[in-house]
């Protein structure tokens, strides 16, 4: 994180300059102090013995004819006159804290030297070089990541929550990194529950029109972010997929299964989280063509079949089609459509995450994802790797390639189940097929059904994962009863 001085910067500067011509300005500045200051690391601990303080910011008023900027907010500790501050926006992708100075205080309408665990006034010297916004934190030398942290929670609920009650102006609004929207709309959605404020259709149209738009600027920024993290299982080799089961009165139901997307802002902290067991942070990057974060989500949602993101938590979540539309296959003849069995991939990949039942709660959990994937087993239309000693005819218009009598075709086999006969290697889709096989292999489509009469079927068994399942004719005849 680096240090952009805000001292010596003179008002005149930027005169004659326009309002966005001056924030461009300054974000190219912070943009520069960021990439020169990238082994630089700002220290927790000091050797400032000083009582520390944070100060969350719930409101900004720009100065005519000046870059000094006046802010209310929430002091925890003591902030005085003339304090050397230090300004920093959490929830920015590129964080950079920047050194201004206190020179103005009032409280209740009266001028004071000090404040203490109140709310204040401030005038910042030269604030408008800062970005300052709602939810920045001006704080001491000294102040812990954590209260910072949690200065710049709070401003952000006191400000857009219980003060502004969840509207916004538009400029608010295009202020907003990733994590901002996402912890505005979380701390609403809390507010909003625990005072049961979306209970009537008219508190539901309330609630959607309120956070439709954060929602909507949230999802713009992940798809033109420079880079986000992904939490990842390093079982499957693809995106973790995170459900909750729960109890009914008549059964169990499972969440939707959803990725979990993490600002970079957030990334040192939830390294801490995710960098244990089978889980890893995979860093996604927009790549030369920018394209990269979009085809790494059009895979999770319509490969792997996850139903959704959650954005720093399940309580930001997203449907897959907020993000990356559906595809659209309208028109196309069955040959033109790519093979993809996202609903049947989705269960083979909670099945490997969870592996072996060891509980009474984990048996439950596991038979409920076997019966979800056994209904989508016997729909699906899966990729076969074959070798032929003769060319492979086209397929017709409905996709159906008929070989010749006398072409002799080889598939890809290996153990089966129980070791009494081999496995016909399948594939949900050509990521997966493709990761395993060359172009000296050809692939015919065709369901499970087709061959579980002379071989077990292993569906995505890969060689550098663990994943994929194993299936012989007694496990495929007690799949059929669980659909039954």
């Amino acid at each position: 994180m680096g240090i952009l001085s805000i001292f010596g910067k003179k008002d005149t500067a930027r005169a004659g300059k326009d309002t966005a011509e001056i924030k461009e300005e300054i974000k190219e500045e912070v943009k520069e102090v960021a990439e020169a200051a990238v082994e630089e690391e700002v220290k927790e601990e000091t050797t400032d013995k000083r009582p520390s303080f944070v100060y969350g910011v719930q409101e900004v008023f720009g100065l005519t004819d000046s870059n000094d900027i006046v802010v209310i907010g929430k002091v925890k500790g003591m902030i005085s006159m003339d304090d050397e501050v230090m300004i920093t926006n959490p929830g920015d992708d590129q964080p950079v804290r920047c050194i201004s100075k206190v020179i103005g205080m009032e409280i209740n309408k009266t001028k004071v030297d000090h404040a203490t665990d109140c709310l204040v006034v401030l005038k910042i010297l030269n604030g408008a070089n800062s970005l300052l916004k709602i939810g920045s934190v001006i704080h001491s030398a000294n102040a812990t990541n954590k209260d910072i942290r949690q200065a710049y929670i709070s401003a952000m609920g006191d400000s857009f929550v219980l003060i502004k009650n969840f509207e916004f102006k538009d400029f608010e609004i295009e202020n907003m990194s990733i994590a901002d929207a996402a912890e505005a709309w979380k701390l609403y959605g809390w507010y909003v529950s625990k005072n049961e404020l979306a209970k009537t259709d008219e508190q539901k149209a309330d609630y959607k029109r309120k956070t439709e738009p954060i929602i909507e600027h949230m999802c713009k920024k992940v798809l033109s972010a420079d880079e986000i993290y992904v939490v990842c299982n390093t079982l499957t080799g693809e995106p973790h997929l995170f459900s909750k089961t729960i109890r009914q009165e008549q059964g169990f139901m499972c969440t939707p299964p959803e990725i979990l997307i993490i600002p970079p802002a957030y990334v040192n902290e939830y390294k801490k989280i995710y960098s244990k067991g089978d889980l890893e942070l995979k860093r996604i990057t927009k790549g030369k063509n920018g394209d990269g974060i979009i085809s790494f989500l059009w895979d999770a949602f319509y490969i792997d079949g996850a139903c959704g993101a959650s954005i720093i938590s399940d309580m930001s979540g997203v449907a897959a089609e907020r993000l990356i539309p559906k595809p659209d296959y309208t028109g196309k003849s069955e040959s033109e459509i790519p093979v993809t069995n996202p609903a049947l991939t989705r269960w083979i990949l909670l099945l490997t995450q969870i592996g072996q039942p060891d509980s009474e709660e984990s048996e439950i959990i596991y038979k409920l994802y076997l019966r979800f994937m056994a209904q989508e087993l016997f729909k699906a239309k899966l990729l076969v790797p074959i070798q032929t000693d003769g060319p492979v005819p086209t397929p017709n218009k409905d996709g159906v390639v008929l070989f010749p009598e006398n072409v002799k075709i080889s598939f890809s086999t290996m153990t089966g189940k129980d070791g009494n006969r081999d496995a016909v290697r399948m594939y949900t889709d050509y990521k997966k097929y493709n990761a395993e096989f060359t172009n000296e292999w050809n692939a015919m489509v065709g369901p499970a059904s087709d061959m579980i009469g002379t071989f077990d079927v292993a569906i995505n068994m890969s060689r550098a994962y663990k994943t994929g399942c194993l299936i012989n004719k007694d496990m495929f005849n007690e799949l059929k009863e669980l659909v039954k």
